[in-house]
């Protein structure tokens, strides 16, 4: 088998070289930068030393172990409250609850009470009304 002709980078015909280099009026340089370019370029420092990590092995090296949404787990339950001081603390709720229930009837109660007794307007004229309003462009008759 005769040898392989070395690979030249990708460019047009000879003929649109021509024509585009005498358009240009120079040569025109290829800005694709194979390898093969690049392997005759010196180099300006070594190759970095880098230690060696977890994850430089590909056996044993599965994604599912890496996947940072994977180590997620639920919270840690660090007390547990259950007892007598849990029962307790609900049944002083509900009663602070009804207590609270029950002012609010007895204060909706009298207010009715008020309202009948001293008529209705004087019961209208006890809530509050909003002022004038502010007039921020100048316009009459509002």
């Amino acid at each position: 088998m005769p040898p392989k002709p070395p690979v030249q980078p990708r460019d047009i015909s000879p003929l649109l070289q021509m024509l585009r280099n005498a358009l240009l009026g120079r040569q025109h340089t290829l800005a694709i930068r194979s390898p093969a370019s690049q392997a005759v370029r010196p180099r300006s420092q070594p190759e970095p030393v880098l230690p060696e990590g977890s994850l430089h092995k590909l056996s044993a090296n599965y994604y599912h172990t890496r996947d940072a949404r994977r180590d997620q787990t639920p919270p840690l339950l660090l007390v547990e409250n259950t007892g007598a001081a849990l029962l307790a603390a609900k049944k002083s709720k509900k009663e602070k609850k009804a207590k609270k229930e029950k002012a609010a009837a007895d204060a909706a109660v009298a207010a009715e009470e008020t309202v009948a007794a001293e008529g209705t307007a004087l019961a209208q004229s006890a809530v509050p009304r909003p002022g004038q309003p502010y007039v921020w462009d100048g316009r009459t008759g509002v």
